[in-house]
């Protein structure tokens, strides 16, 4: 685990880092609080394997406990270059800047490894959206995407 936060503030008895494999009972203690109707968790360990071995997750822990966590949703196309942030916090621990320390610590780990970021989200979301905004992206286009 290192810390690559650079002069990312953090909040009294938290502590933001990037997980390893070892962190993985913490991440699924996390997960299924986050999502308790998410079912079977079989795929996580793979999945929570694959974005550490990139290190692509960073994490705020408040006393202790992982309260809000980046990933990486699969990318299509570009995987070599292009990595797409995602970000989860526990209801209870929301509106504490959490996730902007996650976003930058992730941020700059992968520009720092020549990676590009972006961040993408539902029109409706928009605490979402001002998440993006505050860790410095820029809003290029609105898409519709249609799932079959």
């Amino acid at each position: 685990s290192s810390d690559l936060t650079g002069n990312i503030p953090e909040a009294p008895n938290t502590h933001i880092r990037q997980l390893n494999i070892n962190n993985y009972p913490e991440y699924l203690t996390f997960f299924l609080k986050d999502n308790p109707e998410s079912g079977t968790t079989d795929w996580l360990y793979d999945y929570f394997n694959d974005i550490v071995a990139k290190g692509y997750i960073f994490g705020v822990y408040e006393d202790n406990q992982l309260v809000c966590a980046t990933d990486a949703p699969s990318m299509p196309y570009l995987q070599d270059k292009v990595v797409e942030i995602g970000i989860s916090t526990l209801n209870e621990f929301r509106n504490r800047g959490y996730a902007a320390q996650s976003v930058c610590a992730m941020l700059q780990y992968l520009i720092l490894n020549g990676k590009t970021p972006i961040y993408s989200c539902a029109s409706t979301n928009i605490a979402s959206q001002m998440l993006a905004q505050k860790t410095g992206f820029t809003k290029l286009a609105d898409v519709i995407s249609i799932s079959l």
